[in-house]
C-alpha cells in the first residue's frame, strides 16, 4: 500500500509540474511597442520585408484569446506560401504575428492570405525580401588592375535567388579611368550568367559566380550595380563595385643599364658609367654582389645595355627577333634582350660618343598573355665614353715554348700600348719571388746614380717588392720597346683577352727558345708601368707524395712525353742560411725519388727543374693544386712543407668507422630505444674488428646527458636498450666513443635498469633484435687524433656514428581510411574515388569531415606492344605541348551514416588529352580531432593513342610506304576513326642579320621551312595501315599523323626522316673505284691547305704530338680518300680538291 500511495504522489507532482509549464508556455511574451493600423490595412507589412521581419495579420473581429498566446494551427486564420520556419503568436484577439526563425530569402516572394477574405479586401498580399548588401566581391574595389577580367564573385550571408539576382544585376564598361558615362557601354542579362557555388554547409555564405561572356578588354572599368528588388518600386540602387582591367601593354619609362647613370639633355638619354676601375673590383653580380674570382668577372659584366619598362611583363625569347622588333640606328653588334620583371633588358656592343636612335613599332613586342604593344615609342640615347684602363690579368705566369704565348690582360678604351720586354736570368733572386699583387714603376722617376745602383740580392730574407722595384728601375735598355695593336678598340666595353708576345719573345732569343722575361705595359696616356713575369719554356713538373719519399715526374709541356736527364734541385733555408736542399736527375721514365727516411728541419723557397737552356722556376708558397680522395684542392700550407718538418707525422693513423643506429625514429616519453651499431678499425684499406669496445653517448634536448659502457660482440656489434627516465620531449642524439671499456664509468643519470642490455651479461651471440635496413642511418666516421699528448679522456674523444632520434607524447590513430578506385581510367569518361573510414576495433566514422585534395601530373605512357612504332603519347613526336590540366581542387565534405564518401571526376573537362595521374589525398578528422590521411592514384590514359612506324633514313628518293595504327589504353586497335596523314619536305633558310660587321664576324638567323607534299584523310582499321607516299627529291621529311576526340581534343605523331642523293652516291662510289687498293700517303694541295687552315690530314708520317693516334702509312689510301669526302663533301668547291687528292695519291 506505502508503494501504490508513493506512486499516486508522485503522479500528482508530475501533473502539476506539467500544468505549470503549460501555463508558463502559454503566456505571451511582452508587447514593447504599440503594433496598430487604422487605415484598414490587414497584413504588414504591405511590400517587402528585411532579415527577420515579422508578419502580422489583423482581424476586424476578435479571433484569438484575450491574453494572447501562441498559435499551434494557424492555417485556420491564415495561409503563407511558400511555408517558412517560425512561431506564430496571438499579440491579442485581434492580431496574430508570425516570427521567421532564419532571415527570410532574399527575393523569394512570400504569399500571405487571409482565409474568408478576399484580395480585394486586403486580405492578401505579396512580400518581397530585398537583396542584402554582398559582404565580399572578388575581385575586391581596392585590388590590382585585374587581366582578363572574366567573372566577378559575389558572397551574401545567405542564398539568394539567381533568376531574381539576374534581374537585379547590371553592368557597365566605361574608359578608364571610369569617370563620366561617355563611351560606356551597358552589358544585358544576355551578356553574363550567374552560378551559385556549392556552400560545405548551411550556416556558410552563399558565393555567385557571375560569368561574362566575352572578357573585358583591358583599359576598361566594369561597374557592376544591385537593385532592391525587381519590381519597379524597388529599383533603388543599394550596391556598386568598380573593378579595373589591366591597362593596356606600353613602355613607361627607359634607363640606362645597370652600372651606368641616366641623364636627358636635349631629347637624348646620355648614360655615363660609375665605374671607375677595371679591375676585379669592379666585377659585380647581376644582383650586385661583388664577385671575387676575377676569372669570372667578365662572365658578369653585361656591358653596356638599356632597360625599358612596361606595363605588363614582355616576351623576349626565340619567338622574339630583336633586330626585327628593337630597330636601332646605326647597327648593333651581339644585340640581345631579356625579359623580366616586366623590363626589357637591351644589351649589345654599343660604342661610345655614338648616337643610337631606337625605334618600337606598335605591336612589335607582346606581353606574356600575347598582347601587342599598345603604342609605339622612339628613344635617343648614348654612351659616354668610360675610364679608360689597361692592366695585367695576373702578375706572372708560364707560356708554352713551342705553343701560343698569349699574356692575359684586362681593359677598355685603348686600341695601343707600350710594351717593354727585359730578359732575365731565371735563377736570379734579385726577381724571386715576385709580387703576387703585380709590380708598378712610374717611368718618368729617374733611375739610380752610379755607384748607387743596388747590388745582387744574398740575404737569407725574401726581397721585398720595394727592391726589386729598384732593381727593375736599375735595368739597362730594354730588348724590345715598342707600341704594339691591342684586340679591344677606342669606346669599346671592359674586355678580357690576351697579347701575343711571341714574335718579341723569338727577337729576343730565337724562335721557340726558352726564357724568363719581365714584361712593362703602360697605356699611351699614363706613366705607370705595370711588370709581368714571364717564363718560356717546354718543362712540367709533378710531384707524388709518398710517406717516406717525394717522387718528382718531369713532363714536355707541347707532347706530354717524359724529360729524362732533367736537373731538379730545391733550394731554401736550413740554419739561417739560403743553401740547395736536394738535387737530382730524372731517369729515362721522367722521375726523380727524394728519399725522406731522414727529415731536417727547413724551409722551401723554390724547386727549379733544369733541362738544357730550359729553366722552370716553382713558388711553394703558390704552387698548384694538388689531388687526393678524387678531387683538386688548393692547399693551405706551403707546398711539400712537411719535407722539411719532421715533427710531423707521415704515418697513417688507424680510424674507427661506425654505423649506429635505432629502432625507428620516433618514441613516446615512456618507450624505451633500442639502440644498435657496427664498430670497425680502417688502415691501409682493409677493415678490421676492433679489439676494445667504447660508450655510447645520449644526449637530450635538455643538455642532459647519458653515458653507457658497451662491449663488442664477435661481429663487432653491440647492442643497448635506452630504458632511462626521459620527461623531456625533443631531439635526442646518440653517438659512439671507442676506448677501453674497464676505464669508463656508467653515468647514466638518473638511473636506468639494464635488465634488457646485452651488454651487461657479456658478449652477444648476434641474435639481438636490429632494425630494419630501410631504418639505419648513413654511416659516419671520424679519423681517429693520435698526437701523443696525455690529455684527459674527455678532451679528446673520437666520435662516429652520430645519429638522431625524437621522442613525442604522440597519438596513435583508432581508425584507418581506405580508397577505392580504378588503376587505369580513359580520358574521355568519368572516375569516382571512394572512401570509407572504419576503426580498427571496429565500427565506422558517421558524419565525420573529410577534406579532398587532387592534383594532376605529367605520366609517361606508351601503349604496350606495337614494336618499331613512335605514339602520340612521346612528347618528343608529338609536338613538344607543355602538360596542361584543370587546377588542383580542394573540396570539403562528410562521411555517412556508413562512414563512406565519395568523389567525382570528369575528364572530359581537361584541357588535352596528354596521358596524366590524378593523385587524391582524402583526410578524415575523427571525433579527438586526430587526422588520418590516405593517398592514390589514378592513370589516366587517351580514349586513342596515334602510332607511326617510318624508316627513318631511305638511301635514294622513291616511295616511301609508312605504317600507321591506332590503339586504346591497352593496345587494341580502334576502328573507324577519322585521320588526317601529311607528308612535308622540310627545309632551312638562312638570312644574314643586319650589321655593319665592324666589331665581327656575319651573323645568320635561321629559319624552318616546311611544304605540306601531300595530305590525306584516313579512317583507322582494325589492323596496322600502310600509306603509299613518294619523295621525289632528297632531303629531309617529316610524316605527320594527327586525329581529334570526340570531345575536340587533337593528338598528333610527327617523325622525320632523311632521303638521301642517289646522284652523290654514285659519285662517291666512282671516287672509291679510281682509288681503292693503292698504297701510299695523300698530301692534299696548298690550295686546299688554305682554305682549311685548322684541319689536320694524318699521312704517311707518325703523329708525334699524339702518339695514341694511328698511322696511316701502310693503309687503304681508299680509305683516306672516303674520309677526305665525308669532310669536305657539303662544300662543292673543296670536294675538287679532294678528289684531285685521291687522283694524285692513285
Amino acid at each position: 500500500m506505502k508503494k501504490i500511495a508513493f506512486l499516486i504522489a508522485l503522479a500528482l507532482a508530475s501533473s502539476t509540474l506539467i500544468s505549470s509549464g503549460h501555463a508558463q508556455q502559454g503566456a505571451s511574451s511582452p508587447a514593447l511597442d504599440v503594433l496598430q493600423r487604422a487605415d484598414g490595412v490587414k497584413i504588414v507589412p504591405e511590400r517587402f520585408l528585411r532579415a527577420y521581419d515579422p508578419v502580422t495579420i489583423f482581424f476586424a473581429t476578435d479571433t484569438g484569446p484575450a491574453t494572447g498566446g501562441p498559435e499551434d494551427s494557424p492555417q485556420r486564420f491564415v495561409t503563407m506560401e511558400p511555408a517558412a520556419p517560425g512561431a506564430w503568436q496571438w499579440l491579442g484577439p485581434r492580431a496574430l504575428q508570425f516570427r521567421p526563425a532564419d532571415k527570410w530569402q532574399p527575393l523569394a516572394r512570400v504569399k500571405v492570405k487571409m482565409l474568408d477574405h478576399d484580395k480585394g479586401a486586403g486580405g492578401e498580399t505579396e512580400l518581397i525580401p530585398l537583396l542584402p548588401v554582398p559582404v565580399s566581391t572578388v575581385p575586391a574595389a581596392a585590388d590590382d588592375p585585374v587581366n582578363e577580367l572574366d567573372q566577378i564573385t559575389l558572397t551574401f550571408a545567405e542564398p539568394v535567388d539567381v533568376a531574381a539576382l539576374s534581374r537585379l544585376l547590371s553592368i557597365e564598361l566605361r574608359p578608364a579611368p571610369g569617370i563620366g558615362d561617355e563611351g560606356g557601354l551597358m552589358l544585358g542579362a544576355q551578356d553574363f550568367d550567374i552560378q551559385p557555388l556549392e556552400r560545405n554547409s548551411r550556416g556558410d555564405q552563399q558565393s555567385y559566380v557571375v560569368k561574362l561572356h566575352q572578357s573585358v578588354p583591358d583599359g576598361r572599368v566594369a561597374i557592376l550595380r544591385l537593385k532592391l528588388a525587381d519590381t519597379p518600386d524597388f529599383s533603388d540602387q543599394t550596391f556598386e563595385l568598380r573593378v579595373r582591367t589591366a591597362v593596356p601593354f606600353t613602355m613607361t619609362s627607359s634607363d640606362c643599364g645597370r652600372g651606368f647613370d641616366a641623364s636627358t639633355s636635349d631629347g637624348i638619354m646620355r648614360c655615363t658609367s660609375n665605374a671607375t676601375v677595371s679591375d676585379d673590383s669592379a666585377a659585380v653580380d647581376d644582383d650586385g654582389n661583388a664577385v671575387d674570382n676575377a676569372d669570372a668577372a667578365p662572365a658578369v659584366r653585361q656591358g653596356r645595355g638599356l632597360i625599358f619598362r612596361f606595363s605588363s611583363n614582355p616576351v623576349a625569347g626565340e619567338q622574339l627577333s630583336v633586330r626585327d622588333a628593337l630597330r636601332i640606328s646605326p647597327p648593333v653588334d651581339d644585340l640581345t634582350a631579356e625579359a623580366r620583371d616586366g623590363r626589357l633588358y637591351v644589351n649589345g656592343r654599343f660604342l661610345t660618343d655614338k648616337v643610337y636612335t631606337l625605334d618600337v613599332a606598335a605591336g612589335a613586342l607582346t606581353d606574356d598573355r600575347g598582347r601587342p604593344l599598345a603604342d609605339g615609342f622612339r628613344q635617343k640615347f648614348a654612351f659616354a665614353p668610360e675610364q679608360s684602363s689597361l692592366i695585367w690579368d695576373a702578375s706572372q705566369g708560364v707560356v708554352e715554348r713551342f705553343g701560343p704565348q698569349l699574356v692575359p690582360l684586362r681593359g677598355r678604351g685603348y686600341d695601343r700600348a707600350d710594351v717593354r720586354i727585359h730578359a732575365i736570368d731565371p735563377l736570379s733572386r734579385d726577381f724571386w719571388p715576385f709580387p703576387q699583387s703585380g709590380l708598378d714603376t712610374d717611368d718618368d722617376e729617374a733611375p739610380p746614380l752610379p755607384g748607387k745602383e743596388p747590388q745582387k740580392w744574398a740575404d737569407s730574407d725574401e726581397i721585398s717588392a720595394d727592391a726589386i722595384q729598384g732593381r727593375v728601375k736599375a735595368l739597362g735598355s730594354p730588348a724590345i720597346s715598342q707600341f704594339v695593336d691591342l684586340p679591344i678598340k677606342k669606346g669599346g666595353v671592359d674586355t678580357k683577352f690576351g697579347l701575343d708576345l711571341k714574335s718579341p719573345f723569338a727577337r729576343i732569343a730565337g724562335a721557340d727558345q726558352p726564357g724568363t722575361y719581365l714584361v712593362g705595359l703602360r697605356a699611351v696616356d699614363n706613366q705607370t708601368r705595370h711588370w709581368l713575369r714571364v717564363q718560356v719554356t717546354d718543362l712540367t713538373l709533378s710531384a707524388v707524395e709518398e710517406p717516406d719519399r717525394v717522387r718528382f715526374a718531369v713532363t714536355s709541356l707541347a707532347s706530354g712525353k717524359p724529360m729524362d736527364g732533367a736537373q731538379i734541385r730545391l733550394d731554401g733555408l736550413r740554419d739561417g742560411k739560403f743553401v740547395t736542399l736536394a738535387t737530382g736527375t730524372t731517369d729515362a721514365q721522367g722521375f726523380f725519388s727524394w728519399e725522406l727516411q731522414k727529415r731536417a728541419d727547413a724551409k722551401i723557397r723554390r724547386v727549379i727543374v733544369t733541362k738544357g737552356l730550359d729553366t722552370l722556376v716553382v713558388d711553394p708558397d703558390h704552387a698548384p693544386a694538388q689531388y687526393a680522395e678524387d678531387n683538386w684542392t688548393k692547399p693551405s700550407a706551403a707546398w711539400l712543407d712537411w719535407t722539411t718538418n719532421p715533427a710531423e707525422s707521415r704515418t697513417e693513423q688507424s680510424r674507427t668507422l661506425c654505423h649506429v643506429f635505432t629502432e625507428r625514429p620516433i618514441y613516446r616519453p615512456e618507450e624505451p630505444v633500442h639502440i644498435k651499431g657496427y664498430v670497425r678499425s680502417y688502415l691501409g684499406g682493409h677493415l678490421t674488428l676492433p679489439v676494445q669496445g667504447g660508450q655510447i653517448v645520449i644526449t637530450g634536448p635538455d643538455q642532459q646527458e647519458w653515458r653507457v659502457p658497451v662491449r663488442l660482440d664477435a661481429f663487432g656489434g653491440f647492442y643497448h636498450k635506452f630504458d632511462a627516465e626521459t620527461p623531456a620531449t625533443g631531439d635526442y642524439e646518440v653517438h659512439f666513443e671507442p676506448g677501453d671499456t674497464a676505464q669508463a664509468t656508467d653515468q647514466t643519470q638518473p638511473a636506468q635498469t639494464s635488465g634488457d642490455d646485452e651488454n651487461a651479461d657479456g658478449p652477444s651471440d648476434g641474435n639481438t633484435d636490429e632494425a630494419q635496413p630501410g631504418d639505419s642511418q648513413a654511416e659516419s666516421a671520424e679519423t681517429a687524433e693520435s698526437d701523443g699528448s696525455e690529455s684527459s679522456p674527455a678532451d679528446n674523444k673520437v666520435q662516429c656514428g652520430s645519429i638522431s632520434f625524437k621522442k613525442e607524447a604522440y597519438r596513435l590513430p583508432t581508425f584507418e581510411v581506405v580508397l577505392n578506385n580504378p588503376q587505369t581510367v580513359p580520358l574521355d569518361s568519368s572516375f569516382n574515388v571512394d572512401l570509407i573510414a572504419r576503426y580498427f576495433a571496429g565500427g565506422l566514422l558517421a558524419d565525420r569531415p573529410i577534406r579532398w585534395r587532387a592534383v594532376q601530373y605529367p605520366y609517361n605512357w606508351t601503349p604496350p606492344g606495337h614494336e618499331g612504332f613512335l605514339f602520340s603519347t612521346d612528347s618528343r613526336y608529338s609536338g613538344g605541348n607543355e602538360f596542361k590540366s584543370s587546377p588542383a581542387l580542394e573540396r570539403d565534405g562528410s562521411t555517412d551514416a556508413g562512414g563512406a564518401s565519395r568523389i567525382s571526376f570528369d575528364t572530359t573537362i581537361e584541357p588535352t588529352a596528354q596521358p596524366r595521374r590524378y593523385m587524391v589525398e582524402a583526410t578524415v578528422t575523427g571525433d579527438d580531432d586526430l587526422q588520418v590521411r590516405s593517398i592514390t592514384t589514378v592513370n589516366a590514359v587517351p580514349p586513342f593513342v596515334l602510332g607511326l612506324k617510318v624508316p627513318r633514313y631511305v638511301p635514294t628518293p622513291g616511295a616511301i610506304e609508312p605504317e600507321i595504327l591506332a590503339v586504346d589504353g591497352n593496345g587494341d586497335p580502334v576502328a573507324g576513326l577519322e585521320m588526317t596523314a601529311r607528308l612535308i619536305h622540310r627545309n632551312w633558310t638562312s638570312t644574314l642579320q643586319a650589321s655593319d660587321f665592324s666589331q665581327g664576324s656575319a651573323k645568320y638567323v635561321t629559319q624552318v621551312m616546311d611544304e605540306t607534299v601531300l595530305e590525306r584523310k584516313i579512317t583507322s582499321t582494325s589492323d596496322i595501315q600502310t600509306l603509299a607516299l613518294e619523295a621525289k627529291d632528297a632531303g629531309v621529311y617529316v610524316v605527320q599523323l594527327e586525329a581529334s576526340d570526340r570531345i575536340g581534343r587533337r593528338q598528333q605523331v610527327s617523325v622525320d626522316f632523311f632521303v638521301g642523293d642517289a646522284a652523290v652516291a654514285a659519285q662517291r662510289h666512282r671516287e672509291d673505284g679510281h682509288v681503292g687498293g693503292a698504297h701510299g700517303a695523300v698530301e692534299p694541295p696548298d690550295d686546299l691547305r688554305r682554305e682549311r687552315r685548322g684541319d689536320q690530314i694524318i699521312g704517311n708520317q707518325a703523329n708525334e704530338r699524339h702518339p695514341a693516334l694511328p698511322h696511316a702509312a701502310g693503309g687503304e689510301v681508299g680509305d683516306i680518300a672516303q674520309l677526305l669526302g665525308d669532310l669536305l663533301d657539303p662544300l662543292p668547291g673543296i670536294l675538287r680538291h679532294a678528289r684531285r687528292a685521291a687522283m694524285q695519291g692513285a
